[in-house]
């Protein structure tokens, strides 16, 4: 099986870690503090103010952390390298509460407007795991990714249909050209201690997750499996709420490390996907200012150009996996 697609079948964590993951690790905090210099930079010379660009780099930080560690959580929980937000109807269903506010709901305050992206996080995630319960496969990952497909389709369906009868630039600018949404002190006070606190539980609680289990369908459901999971949903709905629908970066960087590192223990793979999840973002965002510095280029399509082919190596590994247990 290629080093790729391997994922740990135990949560004991090594006592030595490897000396060149703590070097990647290092890298990637270089990475980030240059990044966050030449976007701050970036920023200010293109319309905003000291505040905003500093704003914006903080921002794109806490999307590409949380969408990162969530694909990595949800990987590890249900033992599927298939598995992220943008492919188990999360991000989608976060985008379809964003349509129904801007749209009917467009005064709500932004307490309201997180706790509606968040509860269409948990519906979109309830959606893809009830139509994967109900297809007859027997090979589980399938299964799974099957129903996160049919998920994401269906919900960004009935969004393109609320879009086409009430059409309105706001909701369109927000999903082609995604930009920091609300207010500042908002992002800072609430949103950022919000999300580091989810991170480091979802780190503290790595450990207690428990195998998959035989019994269930997915994946075997414990204390810690809950809260990780409830953690996955808060994360991924404040990413969404603040960058719009960014899809597969929590295909993309899971990936990269576990190529790289064979089977590394959960809690070093949260760090480092939360560390390069922010590289992601931030040197996408920094391209984008760099190519078009007037309109900025969508990030949400090149996070889904470079993820693909992810994807589609995950899911074609998966299928030989299979082919040859039941051939």
């Amino acid at each position: 099986m290629s080093r790729s697609t391997a994922i740990p079948t135990t949560s004991v964590t090594p006592k030595h870690v490897p000396h060149y993951m703590m070097m990647v690790l290092i890298i990637g905090v270089i990475l980030v503090i240059i990044e966050c210099y030449f976007s701050v930079r970036i920023n200010r010379e293109h319309m905003y103010s000291q505040t905003g660009s500093l704003f914006r780099t903080l921002g794109c930080i806490l999307v590409g952390a949380c969408l990162a560690v969530s694909g990595t959580v949800m990987q590890y929980i249900s033992r599927n390298t298939m598995t992220s937000p943008s492919t188990m109807g999360l991000t989608q269903g976060t985008a379809l509460a964003l349509c129904i506010i801007i749209i009917f709901l467009p005064s709500l305050s932004q307490w309201m407007i997180m706790i509606w992206a968040i509860a269409g996080a948990a519906i979109g995630g309830f959606v893809a795991y009830s139509i994967g319960n109900l297809l007859p496969w027997k090979v589980k990952s399938l299964r799974q990714i099957s129903g996160g497909i049919a998920a994401v389709f269906l919900i960004t369906v009935i969004s393109m249909i609320i879009y086409s009868s009430y059409s309105t630039i706001d909701y369109i600018d927000h999903l082609v050209n995604p930009t920091i949404l609300g207010d500042p002190r908002f992002t800072i006070w609430v949103l950022l201690p919000v999300t580091v606190g989810a991170i480091v539980i979802c780190w503290l609680l790595s450990l207690r997750v428990p195998s998959r289990s035989a019994t269930t369908r997915f994946f075997s459901l414990s204390w810690a499996t809950i809260i990780c999971m409830l953690m996955v949903i808060l994360m991924t709905g404040i990413s969404t709420m603040l960058a719009g629908p960014l899809g597969l970066v929590g295909i993309i960087i899971p990936s990269i490390l576990r190529f790289f590192f064979h089977q590394p223990p959960i809690r070093w793979l949260i760090l480092g996907s939360s560390i390069y999840g922010a590289v992601l973002i931030l040197g996408l965002d920094i391209l984008s200012h760099t190519i078009d510095p007037i309109f900025d280029i969508a990030v949400m399509p090149i996070t889904v150009i470079i993820g693909a082919p992810f994807l589609i190596y995950q899911i074609s590994k998966e299928i030989e996996r299979n082919l040859l247990r039941y051939s």
